[in-house]
């Protein structure tokens, strides 16, 4: 990339899927932020056509952001930054754990998430295209020159983490087995099982978020549906008439799990003019 070249992050997404790009700022390039909808929480996908340019390198966005929780739409995002040249990345973290994830479908160049997500260990995915990941510089010993599988591990492989992750796609064959699934290919039957569970999450999701938009002085993060093709089931709300510190104490108290803070997406909360610690 050349000094003047163009890249967009949001100030949606986790800080892992905008800081690093914001820093090549130091190097020339031009960052653009896509801005969330300060009420609301939400990007608005036709001021990116305001954002997008010729010089424009790169998209970074979330699949959905792990406070808004909403589902972007990847696809069409893509399609705007590849008819410039650019590359999209997508942050997975907060969505895979409750879809299907298809690369082709979404004709992304990386997607990426972190595993102990989908039930697996704390390790980080990445799928890079194939084309973008033989431009890049090899990070590894000079030996692995012409070998991209390698260019972004310089330390080699973690053979137990990565035998570890097969236990994702066995848990998944398990669940579905254990619930009649019995499509022939693998891809197929996580298909069939995350639409169980997606059916399973509006049914928990929905009267919880039925009664936090009812309430007064409260206001949710993100699209007030529980429809699985519009948002994850995470909830984030906040209330004007008491501290997030407090509702989160009372909560657990009840037994019921949650936490309470900027859950690394401090630039969300500050759009959303929320207190960065309480959240």
């Amino acid at each position: 990339w050349d000094e003047g070249d163009e890249i967009v992050v949001t100030n949606q997404d986790h800080e892992a899927n905008q800081g690093a790009w914001r820093r090549l700022a130091d190097t020339g390039i031009t960052v653009k932020e896509w801005q969330v909808d300060p009420a609301t929480g939400l990007l608005d996908e036709a001021a990116l056509d305001d954002l997008i340019t010729e010089r424009t390198r790169l998209v970074a966005v979330c699949h959905a952001s792990n406070i808004a929780a909403t589902i972007n739409p990847v696809r069409a995002i893509a399609d705007r930054v590849h008819a410039v040249g650019g590359h999209i990345v997508v942050d997975g973290v907060s969505y895979a754990p409750h879809g299907t994830v298809d690369v082709a479908e979404l004709d992304c160049d990386v997607y990426l998430y972190s595993m102990y997500k989908t039930y697996g260990p704390h390790v980080g995915l990445m799928y890079t295209r194939a084309s973008v990941l033989e431009r890049m510089t090899n990070q590894g010993h000079y030996f692995k020159e012409g070998h991209p599988e390698g260019y972004l591990t310089p330390a080699g492989p973690d053979h137990a983490m990565i035998g570890a992750a097969a236990g994702v796609a066995d848990y998944y064959d398990t669940v579905a087995a254990a619930h009649g699934i019995d499509a022939p290919g693998r891809f197929d039957r996580a298909k069939a099982l995350f639409d169980l569970f997606g059916a399973h999450e509006e049914t928990l999701l929905a009267p919880v978020l039925d009664l936090l938009t009812a309430k007064d002085g409260v206001t949710l993060v993100g699209a007030p549906s529980a429809d699985h093709s519009v948002r994850a089931p995470t909830i984030a709300f906040h209330t004007s008439k008491r501290s997030s510190g407090s509702v989160y104490d009372a909560l657990i108290a009840a037994h019921i799990s949650c936490g309470h803070g900027n859950f690394y997406a401090q630039r969300l909360l500050e759009a959303l003019g929320l207190d960065i610690d309480d959240g």
